[in-house]
């Protein structure tokens, strides 16, 4: 998911993304990664096409030759960009004070 981040930020930076294509630009950076990654057994355009809810499998190859066109069939991630990635994401998920839960004063009920 990390290596799709990555697909997803380069893309970013030359395609727009709305709420119309957002759900396209995810599921297809996680299937570039998926199959980049895998050396085994991968799954069918049918099956990504059908779990991303894509009409067709032809519309899954397709989105996949846009966006490698888009990454100029670059799926390699150096290290430094994936290093720097994982920095962005914990930093962006480490909770301020304001946002961490309050403490609350225990109540001690001496009738027990």
């Amino acid at each position: 998911l990390l290596v799709a981040m990555i697909y997803i930020n380069r893309v970013a930076k030359v395609l727009p993304v709305f709420g119309t294509n957002v759900h396209r630009i995810i599921l297809t950076a996680v299937v570039l990664a998926h199959k980049h990654h895998e050396d085994g057994e991968v799954y069918t355009n049918a099956f990504f096409a059908d779990v991303g809810g894509l009409a067709t499998s032809q519309e899954m190859t397709q989105l996949e030759r846009i966006m490698l066109q888009i990454l100029q069939w670059n799926l390699f991630v150096p290290e430094e960009e994936y290093l720097e990635m994982t920095a962005f994401l914990q930093w962006t998920s480490t909770p301020t004070q304001d946002e961490l839960p309050k403490k609350r004063k225990r109540v001690v009920d001496d009738d027990k």
